[in-house]
Parts: C-alpha cells; structure tokens; sequence
C-alpha cells in the first residue's frame, strides 16, 4: 500500500511541474479583420490536411472582425476561406498563443 501511494504522489508531481510543452491546452485566438466586408458573409477556418481541407468552424462577419479559438495538440497547417474569395493559410506553431491576420476580402487569391 505504501508504494501505490508514493507512485501516486510521484506522478502527481510530476503532472503538476510540467509545462506542457508541446501541447496547445489552452488553445490559439485567431483575431482578423477584412479591408472589404460583406454583410452576412461567412469567414470559414479550415484545418488542410494532404488531400482536403476540413471545415473546423464558422462564423459571421462582426462588421469587419471575426474570431476563432483552436485547441491543438500538435502543429497544424490550417487556412482562413474568406467568402470562398480568398484563402489565407497559416501554421499554428506549439508555442503559438494569439494569431492575427488581416485580408482584403474583396479579390480573389
């Protein structure tokens, strides 16, 4: 009984002085605004994988800002779908926190 409770006490310990290197826990703001926006228009984040991009979450436009929050643990390769105008692709890196990004919203890419 005596080692289970020293394991136990020894992985707490071990959990709780961890920085979490590596992982994203707290997740990613993305902030961005269009030069051009569109009433109603729809910005979609899109994670890309090799063969597709996958619709992670939508939103409409808030006169010309949007916002999205990502937990990842592992670095991605994602893109912004402006109108299905114009695409921005970015990298959401392990030590990324607040993310900006700035589009025209108005040509196409």
């Amino acid at each position: 009984m005596k080692k289970v409770l020293i394991i136990c006490c020894l992985v707490t310990a071990l959990f709780s002085c961890s920085d979490k290197k590596g992982f994203l826990s707290d997740g990613v703001v993305i902030n961005g605004s269009v030069k051009y926006p569109v009433d109603g228009g729809k910005v979609v984040l899109e994670k890309l994988d090799f063969q597709s991009a996958v619709r992670v979450d939508s939103v409409e436009m808030d006169g010309n800002t949007f916002s999205f929050q990502v937990s990842a643990a592992e670095q991605s390769f994602y893109r912004i779908n402006i109108y299905d105008k114009q695409f921005v692709p970015f990298i959401i890196g392990l030590d990324d926190k607040n993310i900006e990004i700035t589009a025209d919203g108005n040509k196409a890419s």
